[in-house]
């Protein structure tokens, strides 16, 4: 991941013009220190120094682009209240920014996390079959990272390469748990590679983490129905019923001439209860347990 969001350049370039920062991007890793494990987890190739000047020099540009484009505007205009509120204006919109970048490491682990929790009771199933039926770990992990299981597959294809270089299994097993975000994904690892050390029998290790993470998704998905409840009522009331009403209401009142109630106003109520609906299904869908797929 190389990758900045609200950069106001390419990467590459930003990162010349982000070098004079370095100084303050060490004090804000003192103040931010979850970054650098969350650029890690993200697997990103900009190192954390990296990363905080090129925030620092990001929030700067839009700090200082803003509070020029306020102070430019209350000159043309003649307007003082602009040119008074043109360097507050930009300091927010600079600090916006920076919180917005800082988090966005966080962003992408979640998404990663996201992306291998949900292929992996399918992966492990697979891989579970192939070597029942015979076919060595090290083959039917190569199946997996050539199939079609999003991140769960690219974190099986480091462990072919570096078992391909020459790395052992389980220590190539170890490798890549350490450092990855997801407690599932490391967990079936540890166990793997445990079972290697110990010569015990892998079909035996991979039937008993399936089951383990079909307990856990059991009790996730219960988890998960006992949130839906309460949050279906808020959905009801908030969705329907208080619309339902406030629409009745807002009729009433526009038979009063002297309230000016226009389509304007229905038009915005429609708009709020759109914009409800769409944030309360995104919530409902972010509440949902990657492991479940």
């Amino acid at each position: 991941m190389k990758l900045l969001p609200l950069c106001p350049m390419p990467v590459d370039k930003a990162l010349k013009f982000a070098r004079p920062f370095t100084g303050t991007a060490r004090f804000l890793r003192r103040i931010f220190p979850s970054v650098e494990a969350h650029l890690q987890q993200a697997r990103s190739e900009l190192n954390v120094r990296q990363y905080m000047s090129l925030v620092v020099f990001s929030s700067l540009f839009y700090a200082v682009f803003l509070a020029g484009f306020f102070a430019s505007l209350g000159l043309l205009l003649d307007n003082m209240k602009l040119m008074q509120v043109s360097i507050p204006m930009g300091m927010m919109l600079g600090l916006m920014v920076m919180a917005y970048q800082v988090y966005f490491p966080k962003i992408l682990v979640e998404k990663r996390v996201r992306e291998i929790e949900k292929g992996l009771m399918y992966g492990l199933r697979s891989m579970s079959v192939q070597v029942r039926s015979g076919v060595p770990l090290f083959n039917a992990i190569n199946s997996i990272s050539r199939g079609n299981y999003g991140e769960l597959s690219k974190e099986f294809a480091v462990v072919v390469k570096e078992v391909n270089a020459g790395i052992s299994m389980d220590e190539a097993l170890d490798r890549i748990s350490h450092g990855n975000p997801s407690i599932f994904f490391r967990r079936m690892l540890w166990q793997l590679s445990t079972s290697i050390k110990s010569g015990s029998d892998i079909s035996n290790a991979l039937l008993n983490i399936i089951n383990s993470l079909t307990k856990e998704q059991m009790i996730l998905i219960k988890d998960y129905g006992a949130k839906l409840n309460p949050m279906t009522l808020v959905y009801m009331m908030a969705a329907v019923i208080v619309p339902a009403i406030g629409l009745t209401f807002l009729i009433i009142l526009a038979s009063f001439p002297e309230l000016m109630i226009t389509e304007w106003v229905f038009g915005g109520f429609l708009g709020v209860i759109v914009v409800f609906q769409v944030m309360f299904l995104g919530l409902i869908k972010s509440s949902k347990p990657n492991l479940v797929g």
